[in-house]
């Protein structure tokens, strides 16, 4: 059985950590290959242009002996895709096994990335899916016209304007003149 621990120590590059393999009782460091999966997604497993849906093999060549344990860099072309996941499932198996993997789940540490070291696939925005073409506007309606045209209207007469506004006005200087 196989314990696997992650952690970016102080002399790390910003958006590198060391996994660190314990229990795999090697005498000389070897090269690793390791799939990372994480649960609940429909694109599990992390390859180097992100998920994607079927198990992927990634190899790490440069790796070295702590003691028993085996210590390898993990860099900013996974850390970024692991950086937004809680707890990760790894996979290992030594190039040309032909055993079972081991596997192991740890809690994925919070990585101080480094923005210019940005994978591709992170930097590419989600595909936009286009939207129908908008329907072709209707042209205006013709302006209403008469077929004849139609004569103004002729300004009212003083013949026909109305009597009241005078009579209002001799009421009230009649009544102005009585209480006065």
């Amino acid at each position: 059985m196989i314990r696997i621990a992650a952690a970016q120590e102080e002399s790390d590059p910003n958006g590198w950590c060391r996994l660190r393999i314990e229990g795999l009782g090697l005498s000389a460091p070897r090269p690793v290959e390791l799939y990372f999966k994480r649960g609940g997604e429909r694109q599990p497993f992390l390859t180097e242009q992100g998920w994607q849906q079927a198990m992927h093999w990634l190899t790490f060549n440069d790796t070295r002996l702590d003691g028993a344990d085996l210590v390898l860099p993990i860099g900013p072309a996974q850390t970024w895709f692991l950086s937004d996941v809680a707890t990760i499932e790894i996979g290992l198996r030594l190039p040309g096994s032909s055993a079972e993997p081991e596997r192991a789940r740890l809690a994925w540490p919070k990585i101080i990335l480094d923005a210019n070291a940005r994978p591709a696939a992170v930097v590419a925005p989600p595909p936009v899916e286009e939207a129908p073409p908008a329907p072709a506007p209707e042209p205006p309606p013709p302006p209403l016209v008469a077929d004849t045209p139609i004569a103004p209207l002729a300004d009212p007469s003083p013949v026909g304007r109305s009597k009241w506004p005078w009579i209002v006005a001799v009421i009230v200087l009649a009544a102005a003149s009585l209480l006065g």
